[in-house]
């Protein structure tokens, strides 16, 4: 079992690594195409470590992908409208899955309710 601790580390890991592989490959694919690869490992991080390690990963992806993958390159700044409007959806979407794959998780983990006889309303 993975510790809590352990957990952050392995998803800020495997986002490092992703961007690393992203940021080879910056050059040849659009930034919209590389903000929605992202959601795949977003999703997975929250499923599989927990939302809190999620929420966490989606914070520092948002902000790698400003850094590596939105003009201009290796600031914080955006300078097209098209690029705020680009990381706000990527913000939202993300934390959305999040939340989702955190909720999944939460209701599957409750124990399965008590078997209730159902009624016969026709008698």
């Amino acid at each position: 079992m993975i510790s809590r601790f352990g957990r952050y580390i392995l998803a800020v890991g495997l986002i490092a690594s992703i961007t690393a592989i992203f940021f080879t490959m910056r050059d040849g694919l659009d930034k919209t195409l590389i903000a929605l690869l992202y959601l795949v490992p977003l999703g997975l991080i929250t499923a599989y470590w927990g939302l809190g390690p999620g929420i966490t990963s989606t914070l520092i992806t948002f902000l790698t992908f400003n850094y590596f993958f939105i003009p201009p390159y290796y600031t914080l700044a955006v300078h097209q409208p098209a690029d705020v409007v680009i990381l706000v959806i990527f913000m939202v979407v993300a934390v959305v899955i999040s939340q989702l794959v955190g909720r999944m998780q939460a209701t599957s983990s409750q124990p399965p309710p008590v078997n209730v006889k159902p009624r016969n309303y026709m008698n």
